[in-house]
């Protein structure tokens, strides 16, 4: 098989590491959908990149960690957007909510993946396992590409700043790159 020293381990410290740097980016400036989408589209080209069979060595140790960089960020980010356009629903159902649904999912697709894993597409040279995969990046980006919903806990926040402190200054206040993308958000 293809199974590498690179691709466990570093593959999970990866979805990690980048989960807290593109997470903390979107705490400061609220593009929950813009970075959503940007974590889709690499995902799907860096997944592409790992189905190639001819990718060997380093080259698919980098194509893994890069998925994992990007793919990881993914979850934590859209549960952050569900309790900002859910808000005032409790936080902790609507993630919770999320995670029984993507576990009742990865459920659901294990037998299907296991199945798959064994035919394969030999005028592309591909598994029908990285098909399967990339179609539901592609469709899981597709889809998210039709959300559109406003920010409410974020508006709140900001509304509140506004009338708690009149003609004074509040970090909270729609200032710098979180007031811009806010706009951009809505």
């Amino acid at each position: 098989g293809r199974a590498l020293p690179c691709s466990a381990l570093p593959h999970q410290a990866m979805i990690m590491i980048g989960s807290l740097i593109i997470g903390s980016i979107v705490d400061r400036n609220k593009r929950y959908y813009r970075t959503t989408m940007f974590c889709f589209y690499l995902s799907f080209l860096w997944l592409f990149a790992c189905s190639e069979k001819t990718l060997r060595g380093a080259s698919f140790c980098a194509s893994i960690l890069a998925l994992g960089f990007f793919v990881g960020p993914i979850q934590p980010i859209t549960a952050e957007l569900a309790v900002e356009v859910t808000f005032p629903a409790d936080e902790n159902a609507i993630v919770a909510v999320q995670m029984v649904f993507g576990n009742l999912f990865s459920a659901v697709l294990l037998p299907i993946c296991n199945a798959a894993r064994h035919l394969h597409l030999k005028e592309y040279g591909m598994r029908m396992d990285y098909v399967l995969l990339l179609a539901l990046c592609g469709s899981g980006g597709f889809f998210f590409s039709t959300f559109d919903a406003p920010l409410l806990r974020l508006k709140s926040e900001l509304a509140g700043a506004d009338n708690d402190v009149q003609g004074s200054r509040s970090p909270l206040k729609k200032s710098g790159a979180a007031a811009s993308s806010f706009d951009d958000e809505l």
